[in-house]
């Protein structure tokens, strides 16, 4: 579950402003409480990696996954070419059979020998079976943003992992999408957080009145900060001001969003 620490001002802000909206509008508190509670998820699902709220964020980090896990790993006959320029078209041949014995070792030689690194901007390859993802998990926590080219053998296990982690996008938004469709609907977060997502969120107000309590919960464990949950709290805040000024000018006692 996320958990954030908040500014004790920013927290008073919003409270007080939740007490000036009960004021002006009259409105059950707890009624009160579950619009807000949505529109805090919906805040709350724009400001969760990756930043945004249009289905636009989704396409291009789904690009992004897959350009960035064909940067990673690539098919291993793909150097072929790079051999044979280097080695000849027999050596060639013989690094073609080594892939597809599945011989690490022996091709891997031959590639050290070839010096391949030099047509992949300096970077260190490897030869290797599939790791199952692991060469990639290493790269998205590095801190160094160096990375080797790995020449995998069964490629075609790099193209399920690719699906797989295409599927992935905006599994850290789906939580608040369920918390906000438990308080009265997801519109407002985009419809790749919405579905095909095992990450669970939870959105509730339990009482009336001045015993109303309001729970807006999210159970995943990424994508979020303790500056993303100040960024909300903050909009929050603001958004609520900007109603209030705008019920005030109009002198309507009825909420307009």
């Amino acid at each position: 579950m996320i958990t954030a620490t908040i500014d004790p001002a920013d927290q008073r802000k919003l409270e007080l402003q939740f007490k000036r909206l009960i004021a002006i509008t009259k409105e059950p508190v707890e009624d009160i409480l579950q619009k807000q509670g949505r529109l805090f998820a919906v805040e709350a699902a724009r400001y969760t990696g990756r930043y945004g709220d249009k289905p636009l964020i989704g396409k291009n980090h789904k690009l992004d996954v897959e350009k960035t896990v064909k940067r990673i790993y690539k098919r291993a006959l793909s150097a072929k070419g790079l051999i044979a320029r280097e080695m000849g078209a027999k050596a060639a041949v013989r690094f073609e059979n080594y892939i597809r014995r599945r011989n690490t070792s022996a091709a891997q030689a031959m590639a050290d020998r070839a010096n391949l690194s030099k047509y992949y901007k300096g970077r260190n390859v490897k030869i290797i079976m599939w790791d199952g993802g692991n060469a990639h998990t290493r790269w998205t926590r590095s801190t160094s943003g160096k990375d080797h080219v790995n020449l995998v053998m069964d490629y075609p296990k790099v193209k399920k992992f690719i699906v797989a982690k295409k599927k992935n996008v905006g599994e850290a938004k789906a939580g608040w999408a369920k918390a906000a469709e438990m308080l009265g609907g997801s519109r407002g977060i985009p419809a790749y957080a919405k579905k095909g997502h095992r990450t669970r969120g939870y959105g509730n107000v339990k009482g009336t009145g001045s015993k109303a309590e309001l729970t807006v919960a999210h159970y995943g464990k990424y994508g979020f900060s303790k500056s993303s949950m100040t960024g909300v709290w903050k909009s929050r805040g603001n958004s609520i001001g900007k109603l209030i000024e705008r019920m005030i000018n109009s002198k309507s006692k009825k909420i307009v969003r």
